[in-house]
């Protein structure tokens, strides 16, 4: 995979030709590129503009769309790095996302927001600064407090150049970025903390980077962690905009953050019965997964089989059970023969997942007043083919199960006992209530997961579903 990072300044560039080398491996490539300030995105997105002066926000919707439309199947990453400054972080973080949801196709990319400065990056390792620079002033250091807003730059020139930040601030512009630029060369080979963050960033980017939306605009107003991806600042958005001066932070990683949140998040899968792999077995999914094996071992059909899931949600055809994909998708799996494990179409694609919920689900029976309550949600299926002369994959089951502390509080399924028969739904813990005159059958589903529109008119108690 390739990583094209751009930065504001030449002290992020020296520090990033060091770490991410390091970090992605021989197996991947990055480009650092640096410009000569962070500017300001322009108001006319189609305008032109002055690619000579070299500023990265003003010339971020014309980077951005030429990535778009060199790289539409090409595995690579764009990350943009800069400061916050004294921008508003929500309302940056919009504008940020209009300019890369104005792209056709959108690359995949991350922004990266420093709360303040990039240098509080490396005042976020003490111990590497020592090292860097034996003689750094213990005292301005060790007042330092991580995440505080406190002016980094200049706390990290008073503990390093003589005469602290009162000195160099007086010097030119120049001057003071050459002195970045020195400190991030010489404490960067040091930092231990950066490093794990980036590398939690690439690893992200390339677990992600085929499941970019790229027909389907992204929500800047949600956290972007929901999206898998890495960005800085997002819990400081009310009180930024409320007028203070929230805490800076450094790079959040999706369930790595102090102030541990709850998130939606997949937790577990199982896959049988698709392309080489008779049964993965449970795999625990955490917020960074890696997969590791020899070549055609089968870690690239996992992946594979997640996106198209993920292509069938989006779909437009509501009876489609799995879209392996078109011309343009991020995957192309074929026939369902093709897909299946041995090329047996008698064989049935089954699997299961898990996925923790960002604060408990609720369900009331109205008939009976018993509340069912779950911090994750559990949902399996079956897919076979469909008999002569359709042969199209076709669901035979599916069942949901709302956990509490991984203990079952309740499940709801629907079924069918053969190609020729109709599906029927079940549920365990709850009582479902069918309405009198109503036959008990539900002609069709949506897609592999979805209950069929006549199920709330054939029961009382179904609204949840």
């Amino acid at each position: 995979m390739h990583f094209e990072i751009l930065v504001e300044d030449q002290s992020g560039q020296k520090m990033l030709d060091i770490l991410v080398p390091k970090i992605i491996g021989a197996g991947h490539t990055c480009k650092v590129i640096a410009y000569k300030g962070v500017g300001r995105i322009p108001k006319n997105m189609n305008a032109g503009v002055d690619a000579s002066k070299r500023m990265l926000l003003n010339n971020l919707p014309r980077l951005l769309k030429g990535y778009g439309k060199s790289w539409p199947n090409y595995p690579a990453a764009v990350f943009v790095v800069c400061d916050l400054d004294d921008k508003c972080l929500k309302t940056f973080r919009q504008e940020l996302y209009a300019v890369l949801n104005a792209c056709n196709p959108r690359p995949e990319t991350r922004f990266c927001i420093a709360v303040e400065e990039g240098e509080a990056w490396l005042l976020g390792d003490i111990p590497a600064i020592k090292a860097a620079y034996p003689g750094s002033k213990d005292g301005v250091l060790n007042q330092y407090v991580n995440d505080s807003i406190c002016g980094t730059w200049e706390c990290l020139a008073d503990a390093l150049y003589k005469g602290g930040s009162a000195v160099l601030s007086a010097k030119s512009w120049q001057v003071v970025g050459a002195e970045k630029s020195q400190w991030a060369e010489k404490i960067t080979p040091w930092y231990g903390r950066c490093q794990q963050c980036i590398a939690e960033l690439c690893v992200l980017s390339a677990k992600t980077a085929c499941a970019c939306r790229r027909d389907r605009p992204i929500d800047a107003t949600r956290q972007e962690s929901d999206y898998a991806g890495v960005s800085c600042g997002g819990r400081h958005d009310r009180r930024r905009c409320a007028g203070s001066r929230p805490r800076a932070t450094h790079l959040v990683r999706s369930g790595g953050h102090r102030n541990r949140r709850r998130i939606r998040m997949l937790e577990k899968l199982r896959i049988q019965n698709f392309k080489g792999w008779k049964d993965t077995g449970d795999i625990r999914m955490a917020p960074i997964t890696l997969f590791f094996g020899a070549n055609s071992s089968g870690k690239s059909s996992i992946g594979q089989f997640l996106m198209m899931l993920k292509q069938t949600v989006e779909s437009p055809d509501r009876k489609a059970v799995f879209y392996p994909g078109g011309r343009t998708s991020a995957v192309q799996l074929g026939s369902y023969r093709e897909m299946v494990f041995h090329r047996d179409p008698k064989n049935t694609i089954a699997f299961e997942y898990r996925w923790s919920l960002p604060e408990d689900m609720k369900v009331t029976d109205p008939l009976s007043d018993d509340t069912f309550s779950g911090d994750t949600l559990d949902f399996s299926a079956k897919v076979e083919l469909s008999a002569a002369p359709k042969y199209v994959p076709q669901v035979s089951q599916f069942t949901y199960r709302l956990l509490k502390e991984n203990a079952r509080s309740l499940s709801v399924a629907l079924s069918r006992e053969s190609h020729e028969h109709e599906y029927t739904a079940s549920a365990e813990q709850y009582s479902l209530v069918r309405k009198q005159g109503r036959p008990g059958t539900l002609v069709d589903i949506t897609r592999f997961y979805g209950f069929s529109d006549n199920l709330v008119a054939n029961y009382q108690n179904s609204d949840f579903l």
